[in-house]
């Protein structure tokens, strides 16, 4: 009985030196690193902002930090390659948030150095909504993750006039993918593959809200409700029209996912449990336009989409099929002679 009260113990004093390590600001002076105080916290613990491994080495963002899967939710220059071990992260006195290694040249994150004493940032702090934020000496937010999205929102956080969501390449290459989410300047919210959006038929979701004129926003609230509003503040259409706020979770995302399906996603107070799907914008997995590239088709095979290729056609790579197929000349020969 006395070995456990003094393992309960031990796990109390190292949980409170851990929480002690993590800071919840940064101010200039102060610094994260990949391999100590990597991570800022925010007052509930919910959220995380800083360093995290990706791949072989450390990208900066933002996850979920108190549930079992630590899920990314913003990734700052998330196409630059991974940092190394040896990397700081600082705020400037100047105003600017960056990653300065020990050579060569530093990594901008966020820049608010301003000739205006009040647009400079002073400090830097990660909030219980998942927006990190830089603040000037008054207080006031002069800078916001929120105001640059990647592949998911987050409630409060709106994607404006113009805004986008771009899907990641794969789950564990949280880079620029395939397909995007737009929010027109005609109020019409549309999917597309990325590199296609002037490209007449090339959408293969929308609300359908293009007459709803310039100022529309796509929201999410705490309650897991996602809606369309216009500048005058008017909800012009609920996107989970199924939308009941008695889900009973306590946090929400919305995320359009590698396969080009916007999600929104829901999760339990129980750490251990998964993210619950509560709507997507397709049920069939092989709507999103390019989700197979060049030369092959999709096709559902146990409930998943699969790429195939035509006769006379082979992958790519077998390995990585979602490239698509070449001709094959040699088959092509050959039912010709016997043909």
């Amino acid at each position: 009985m006395a070995f456990l009260v003094l393992l309960l113990l031990l796990n109390f004093v190292f949980n409170a030196i851990n929480a002690q390590s993590t800071s919840t600001i940064i101010k200039p002076g102060s610094f994260l690193s990949p391999i100590n105080n990597s991570y800022l916290l925010s007052h509930s613990g919910q959220f995380a902002f800083g360093f995290y491994r990706y791949k072989n080495g450390y990208s900066v963002g933002i996850w979920f930090e108190n549930i079992r899967q630590k899920t990314i939710v913003w990734t700052a220059n998330r196409d630059a390659s991974p940092f190394p071990s040896d990397v700081t992260l600082v705020l400037t006195t100047e105003g600017t948030l960056i990653v300065r290694p020990k050579q060569g040249q530093d990594v901008l994150i966020a820049d608010t150095s301003s000739d205006n004493v009040s647009r400079l940032a002073t400090s830097a702090s990660m909030l219980d909504s998942g927006n990190f934020v830089l603040l000037n000496s008054s207080g006031g937010i002069v800078w916001k993750s929120f105001d640059f999205p990647t592949d998911t929102i987050l409630p409060g956080q709106r994607l404006a006039v113009t805004g986008k969501l771009v899907s990641s390449v794969a789950e564990s290459d949280h880079g620029s993918g395939k397909f995007l989410i737009l929010m027109r300047s005609d109020g019409n919210l549309v999917q597309y593959p990325v590199g296609a959006v002037l490209e007449r038929g090339a959408a293969y979701w929308a609300t359908n809200t293009f007459n709803a004129g310039y100022g529309v926003s796509l929201n999410l609230d705490g309650n897991g409700h996602l809606y369309l509003l216009n500048d005058t503040g008017f909800n012009i259409k609920s996107i989970n029209t199924n939308y009941v706020n008695a889900s009973g979770k306590s946090m929400y995302r919305a995320t359009i996912d590698t396969d080009g399906i916007f999600r929104l996603y829901s999760h339990s107070s129980n750490r251990f449990d998964d993210w619950y799907t509560e709507w997507s914008s397709s049920n069939y997995r092989c709507d999103p336009l390019g989700l197979c590239s060049e030369n092959s088709y999709c096709v559902m095979m146990d409930g998943e989409p699969v790429c195939q290729c035509p006769p006379h056609f082979d992958f790519i790579n077998e390995k990585r099929k979602e490239l698509g197929c070449r001709k094959n000349y040699s088959l092509v020969a050959c039912d010709t002679r016997n043909g």
